[in-house]
This record gives C-alpha cells, sequence and structure tokens, in this order.
C-alpha cells in the first residue's frame, strides 16, 4: 500500500497555528496560560511540541481522507514524552502510554506519525545531527510494524495480557515476545531504575506536613476555603465511579486537605488539584489528583469528540482500554460544570528525559524502539476483533511506510520550529 499522502504532506497557506493554541487555552486561568506561552516559546522544540496537540491534528486533519480508514482507539497524543513507568494493582511497575488527555477514536496512523516526529525534534534539541534523527525516529516506526505484525500471529487474547514489567533485576515481556525485544529492554534498564521517592508513602511525606500540604514554589498551592470544600465533597461521587471492591475500601477514607498543583505543559492552565485522603491510623492517606479533563485536540484534526458524555469518564475509559494494566482509584467526577478525571498522584510513576546528556545515541534508540513496541500492544487491544491484522498488511514489508513516516517527521519537525518562532516573536 502506498504512503505517499505522507510523505508528500506540505503545510497549508491558510494555518494558523497561533489561533488554535489560543482557542485551546479558552476557559483556562489566563495567569497559567501567559505562563505556559512563555514556556513553550522559550524551551526547546520539543517543549513547543508537546503543547501544540492540537495544531498538530488540525495539520493531521487534512490527510484524514487518505488514511487506510481502519480506526483504533488513538492516544492522540502519543509523542515520546508520554511513556514511562507505573505502579500496577499488584504493586510492580510496568511500562506503558501515560498520558490520555487527547484520546479518542481515529486513525491508527496519526499516533505513529505523532511519535516519529517526537523523536526527530526530541533529536534537534539534543543538536543531533539529521542522520541520528532519523535513527532514532526509525526504531519507533520499525518496532511498530515488527509488533503489529507479530500480535497479528498470536492468539486475540495475547494482545489483552501481554505488556513491559520493569521490576528488578530489569524489563521483561510478559506474554507476547516480540522479536528483538530482548535487545531493545537491556539497553533501557538503567533508564527505567525505579524512583524509590515515587511511592504513595514518599509522595505523603514530601509533600504533607501535620495533615497539610507543604506549598512547594510552580508546583503546590494552597486554595480557598470555598473551593476545597468542592473539591472534597465530590469523593462520594468519585468513589461510585470505581469498581465495588474498592468503593468499599475507600469508605475507609476521609477527605481532608486540598491543594492546586501545576503540571503538564500542554494542560497547564487547567485545572487541577490534589486531595489528601487519611484512614484511621495517623500513617494511612493516600494522596488524589483530581484534573480537569477537556475535549480532545483531536477534534482540530475533523475526528468527533463530542460523544463523550463526561470527559473525565473519557480520559479513563479510553485509558483503561490502552494501557496494560492501570492504576485501580481511576475514576471521574464533577464540580459544577467542570469535569475531572481521578488518579493516584505520582504513585511509582516515572520517565526518562531523553535530552538529558547521560541518555546515549543507542540508549534513545532503545528507548524509541520500546515506545514503538508499546504503541502497537496498545492500538491492537482496542481494535474490535482481528483488526491488528488489516494493519500489519497495509504496513507490509514496512520499507515503504518507515519511508514515509519518516519524510512527513523531517518536515513537520521543521514546521514545528517555524511554528515555535511564530509564537516567541508574538510575545
Amino acid at each position: 500500500m502506498s504512503f505517499d499522502w505522507l510523505a508528500e504532506w506540505e503545510p497549508s497557506d491558510d494555518r494558523d497555528p497561533l489561533h488554535i493554541i489560543d482557542e485551546a487555552a479558552e476557559g483556562r486561568d489566563q495567569r497559567l496560560v501567559e505562563r505556559r506561552e512563555r514556556i513553550m516559546a522559550d524551551g526547546g522544540a520539543f517543549t513547543f511540541y508537546r503543547g501544540a496537540a492540537g495544531v498538530m491534528a488540525a495539520d493531521l486533519g487534512q490527510l484524514k481522507p487518505h488514511t487506510t480508514g481502519f480506526e483504533v482507539d488513538i492516544v492522540g497524543d502519543a509523542h515520546i514524552g508520554n511513556f514511562g513507568m507505573y505502579g500496577s494493582p499488584e504493586r510492580s511497575r510496568v511500562f506503558d502510554v501515560n498520558d490520555f488527555d487527547e484520546a479518542a477514536r481515529g486513525p491508527w496512523e496519526w499516533d505513529v506519525v505523532r511519535l516519529a516526529t517526537s523523536a526527530v525534534v526530541m533529536e534537534q534539541d539534543r543538536g543531533s545531527d539529521s542522520d541520528r534523527q532519523r535513527a532514532t525516529a526509525e526504531a519507533a516506526v520499525a518496532a511498530y510494524a515488527q509488533t503489529a505484525a507479530a500480535l497479528a500471529e498470536g492468539p486475540l487474547i495475547d494482545r489483552w495480557y501481554t505488556m513491559t514489567r520493569c521490576d528488578e533485576p530489569g524489563c521483561r515481556d510478559i506474554a507476547v515476545e516480540i522479536k528483538g525485544s530482548e535487545k531493545t529492554l537491556k539497553p533501557v534498564k538503567q533508564m527505567l531504575r525505579a524512583d524509590p521517592k515515587r511511592t504513595q508513602a514518599q509522595t505523603v511525606a514530601k509533600f504533607t506536613r501535620d495533615g497539610q500540604f507543604v506549598e512547594v514554589k510552580d508546583k503546590v498551592a494552597p486554595i480557598d476555603d470555598d473551593r476545597a470544600e468542592k473539591v472534597r465533597a465530590t469523593f462520594e461521587d468519585y468513589e461510585s465511579t470505581i469498581e465495588p471492591g474498592l468503593q468499599r475500601l475507600l469508605h475507609g477514607y476521609t477527605p481532608s486537605a486540598v491543594a492546586r498543583v501545576f503540571a503538564g505543559q500542554g494542560s497547564l492552565g487547567v485545572r487541577n488539584f490534589l486531595m489528601l485522603v487519611t484512614g484511621r491510623r495517623h500513617d494511612d492517606a493516600l494522596i488524589l489528583q483530581l484534573k480537569e479533563a477537556t475535549t480532545s485536540a483531536l477534534g482540530y484534526g475533523g475526528i468527533d469528540v463530542t460523544g463523550a458524555p463526561h470527559e473525565g469518564e473519557r480520559v479513563i475509559g479510553l485509558q483503561q482500554a490502552l494501557q496494560a494494566v492501570s492504576d485501580p482509584l481511576l475514576g471521574w467526577t464533577s464540580i459544577g460544570d467542570e469535569q475531572y478525571y481521578v488518579r493516584q498522584w505520582r504513585d511509582m510513576k516515572s520517565s526518562p528525559t531523553l535530552t538529558e546528556k547521560r541518555f546515549g545515541r543507542k540508549d534513545r534508540e532503545a528507548y524509541a524502539r520500546l515506545c514503538g513496541t508499546t504503541l502497537a500492544r496498545a492500538h491492537s487491544r482496542t481494535i474490535e476483533g482481528d483488526g491488528i491484522t488489516p494493519i500489519s498488511e497495509s504496513i507490509g514489508d514496512g520499507k515503504a511506510f518507515k519511508k514515509a513516516v519518516l519524510q512527513f517527521a523531517r518536515t513537520y519537525a521543521d514546521v514545528n520550529r517555524a511554528d515555535q518562532t511564530l509564537l516567541r516573536e508574538r510575545l
């Protein structure tokens, strides 16, 4: 199958990236919006790319009529920084996609080009030459194609069980062995080392004192009593959205302290709260994050994103579909017209910052390969019946597909830099 439509893409003359950035920021805290735009403008090209998911969705929308037509639940923002480790219900660390704010039903190709382009942009920020940019992006695309082919050959049920577990002494595949996975996982073993400070107990100890949140500049801040009471009042509604066994367990916790938290880049400015819930013992506490869920940025690409009864439910439902295993405390709630999803905060979560100089080219290539493998596994879980097979067949031997995606990624990386310049000049 030809993917020339990807390779030949050029930005349209009437595109207006700043208009999309402004529109996406409507309804957010304008003080934080200004801070977000300054970060996007002054940071590296990857920083801007992370905050401009809606811009890329609008550009990909031009190409929607040319896609293969096989739609899956897509991440919507599958850049290389949105993968990482977190804690499974069994208290193992697993590696998977970890951001679903923009998730929706859409063309599988969009996630792949978002991932490949992010690899090129990340390498640009490191000052890598075009060959290195290509190699890292190609690793992700090749792994996606290889994994799709491997999953198409195996039993359907294996797609639900497969995962990458990252307990000591290192990462390993569970259920489905993907060709080359051992070669992939060995270099990233050190990159995915567990952070002992990311457990719930350590997080509670670090961010609270005497049952109250500690103010941390640019991270955690107090809120007024009226808003805090409204956040606490959501706890019962949130409880009703998780599975019955855990509902009974959470009855043993009482919501207490509340604070604002500032996190992320693309989502900076949305309402985002932390809620401390405490048990009967003084040392029994959890921190839940309530993050406002807004309409998916994929709507800028012409995807119908208006059907969700609750945006928080959309995010959580698609997270549970795309991840191998998920935080058991995922749920959703509302404060008036504001819709939120709820999760444990920082629970065993960590991911490497690939722009750090300590990560060499082989590390970055292996990590990109792991992300490509993970993305294909996520897609395979959300396709009705044997849907991964036609995707694998459309990719074929992968040569034309890789060539087209990589050409698009190089072109789009340059467009991304030009868009960042426009924002910088406006500020």
